[in-house]
Protein backbone atom coordinates (compact mmCIF):
# COMPACT_ATOMS: atom_id res chain seq x y z
CA UNK A 1 0.00 0.00 0.00
CA UNK A 2 1.33 3.40 -0.95
CA UNK A 3 1.14 6.24 1.53
CA UNK A 4 1.13 9.98 0.93
CA UNK A 5 3.59 12.43 2.41
CA UNK A 6 0.75 13.64 4.62
CA UNK A 7 0.31 10.11 6.02
CA UNK A 8 4.05 9.91 6.60
CA UNK A 9 4.07 13.29 8.37
CA UNK A 10 1.19 12.24 10.62
CA UNK A 11 3.02 9.03 11.53
CA UNK A 12 6.21 10.99 12.19
CA UNK A 13 4.28 13.17 14.64
CA UNK A 14 2.86 10.06 16.33
CA UNK A 15 6.37 8.66 16.67
CA UNK A 16 7.68 11.94 18.11
CA UNK A 17 4.81 12.01 20.62
CA UNK A 18 5.52 8.40 21.61
CA UNK A 19 9.22 9.17 22.09
CA UNK A 20 8.34 12.20 24.23
CA UNK A 21 6.00 10.08 26.34
CA UNK A 22 8.76 7.51 26.84
CA UNK A 23 11.12 10.25 28.02
CA UNK A 24 8.51 11.49 30.51
CA UNK A 25 8.00 7.94 31.80
CA UNK A 26 11.77 7.48 32.26
CA UNK A 27 11.89 10.67 34.29
CA UNK A 28 8.87 9.61 36.35
CA UNK A 29 10.58 6.31 37.16
CA UNK A 30 13.81 8.09 38.13
CA UNK A 31 11.79 10.43 40.36
CA UNK A 32 10.01 7.47 41.97
CA UNK A 33 13.36 5.77 42.67
CA UNK A 34 14.77 9.00 44.15
CA UNK A 35 11.70 9.55 46.30
CA UNK A 36 11.76 6.00 47.62
CA UNK A 37 15.46 6.24 48.49
CA UNK A 38 14.92 9.59 50.16
CA UNK A 39 12.04 8.25 52.27
CA UNK A 40 13.49 4.80 53.05
CA UNK A 41 17.18 5.47 53.59
CA UNK A 42 18.31 9.06 53.04
CA UNK A 43 21.92 9.23 51.91
CA UNK A 44 22.43 5.47 51.92
CA UNK A 45 23.31 3.28 48.97
CA UNK A 46 20.78 0.55 48.25
CA UNK A 47 22.52 -2.73 47.53
CA UNK A 48 21.07 -4.48 44.50
CA UNK A 49 18.99 -7.56 45.42
CA UNK A 50 18.81 -6.47 49.07
CA UNK A 51 15.47 -6.34 50.92
CA UNK A 52 15.46 -2.54 50.54
CA UNK A 53 16.08 -2.93 46.80
CA UNK A 54 13.18 -5.37 46.52
CA UNK A 55 10.96 -2.94 48.43
CA UNK A 56 11.93 -0.13 46.05
CA UNK A 57 11.19 -2.32 43.02
CA UNK A 58 7.78 -3.17 44.47
CA UNK A 59 6.99 0.44 45.31
CA UNK A 60 7.93 1.65 41.82
CA UNK A 61 6.35 -1.22 39.86
CA UNK A 62 3.56 0.95 38.36
CA UNK A 63 6.07 3.46 36.99
CA UNK A 64 8.22 0.62 35.65
CA UNK A 65 5.23 -0.98 33.88
CA UNK A 66 4.24 2.37 32.38
CA UNK A 67 7.77 2.84 31.04
CA UNK A 68 7.69 -0.62 29.47
CA UNK A 69 4.37 0.16 27.80
CA UNK A 70 5.65 3.52 26.56
CA UNK A 71 8.76 1.91 25.08
CA UNK A 72 6.62 -0.68 23.28
CA UNK A 73 4.35 2.05 21.85
CA UNK A 74 7.41 3.97 20.70
CA UNK A 75 8.89 0.89 18.99
CA UNK A 76 5.59 0.19 17.21
CA UNK A 77 5.30 3.81 16.06
CA UNK A 78 8.88 3.77 14.78
CA UNK A 79 8.35 0.51 12.92
CA UNK A 80 5.18 1.83 11.31
CA UNK A 81 6.92 5.07 10.35
CA UNK A 82 9.79 3.22 8.72
CA UNK A 83 7.42 0.89 6.86
CA UNK A 84 5.40 3.87 5.60
CA UNK A 85 8.57 5.69 4.54
CA UNK A 86 9.50 2.76 2.28
CA UNK A 87 6.20 3.12 0.48
CA UNK A 88 6.36 6.86 -0.18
Amino acid sequence: MSHSLKDLAIQAIKYAEAAEHTARCKEALRDAYREFRHQASPGEYLEKNSPQWAAMMGATAPEYRELGSAKARERRAKTKLLQMAKGV
